[in-house]
């Protein structure tokens, strides 16, 4: 594989295979997460992802397979919170989720993701957040789509120096999927604010495919990770990413140390630099990613 290609694609999936579209057991996606971390591929894959009410049910697994608190075995988990919609269930929420990640010697949560409404409550529940210590967990929080969430995830940044933001690039259903625009607006947004970001669902081919079944556009995920990066170290305007997103293979050039596509040219060592904001983004397939990644001979 290219230098440039083997940082851009060193540990980018959480494995999420407890939810939709795959929806396995514990038991089974634990098993498919760790053939996969033993395997030569192991390469692509970070953490497990895993909701908070179902970590004490992985945490008894992973005991049952020998894991133990008491060695080095921890398992490294990104853990998902339930979707916080009405704002007067949001501390008991919070609380439950604290008390989860905290919870299970045999875990070791590093990342915790959580969607929170927009406006006056989400602000308020954001200030909540800020109140613990998160020390080594890295802290998503998810908007959605639109005005008012970009209005929040600005508000969010003033209160949170350190917060990150998750934006949701598919699921089971045509209106998971956001337009090529809406991500750009995200990208642009979060590297404007500087701030840590992740994508989740539906980035499972490198480049964009249109899903007949849905009626939906689907993005790549390499045009989501190269039109980041770029934007990263260049002031790239919300148009020029949705030329990015939007191009399929032959509007890209790789080489070695060089990524090349709209006129752009992304170096290694501007992706170097991207590493430290991207958080990753998570997919129920680790198979198909690669799959892609083979087929255009990208491996």
């Amino acid at each position: 594989m290219l230098q440039i290609l083997e940082r851009l694609l060193d540990g980018p999936i959480d494995y999420a295979g407890l939810f939709p579209p795959a929806q396995k057991s514990i038991d089974d996606a634990l098993n498919e997460y760790l053939r996969w971390m033993e395997s030569e591929e192991s390469w692509i894959l970070n953490r497990f992802v895993c909701s908070t009410k179902d970590l004490g049910h992985l945490a008894r697994a992973l005991e049952r397979k020998g894991f133990s608190s008491d060695d080095d075995t921890a398992l490294p988990v990104c853990a998902v919170g339930a979707p916080i919609l009405d704002a007067a269930d949001g501390p008991a929420s919070l609380l439950y989720d604290l008390e989860q990640i905290r919870g299970y010697g045999v875990i070791e949560v590093e990342a915790y993701e959580i969607r929170l409404p927009t406006g006056k409550a989400g602000e308020g529940l954001v200030k909540r957040l800020k109140r613990e210590k998160w020390d080594t967990i890295d802290l998503y929080v998810e908007f959605g789509w639109g005005t008012e969430a970009e209005e929040s995830m600005h508000e969010a940044a003033s209160i949170i120096e350190e917060l990150g933001f998750k934006a949701r690039t598919g699921g089971t259903s045509a209106d998971a999927f956001p337009s090529v625009t809406d991500v750009a607006g995200f990208i642009g947004l979060v590297t404007a604010l500087e701030a840590p970001f992740k994508f989740t669902a539906g980035l499972h081919e490198p480049f964009p495919t249109e899903d007949k079944e849905l009626g939906v556009h689907r993005q790549g995920f390499l045009n989501v990770l190269i039109a980041s990066a770029l934007a990263m170290s260049q002031d790239l305007t919300r148009t020029e990413l949705e030329s990015i997103l939007s191009a399929d293979a032959k509007g890209f050039q790789f080489m070695e140390d060089e990524i090349i596509t709209a006129n752009h040219t992304l170096t290694l060592e501007e992706v170097e630099e991207w590493r430290d904001w991207f958080g990753g983004f998570g997919s129920c397939s680790v198979s198909e990613p690669l799959a892609g990644l083979k087929r255009l001979n990208l491996l």
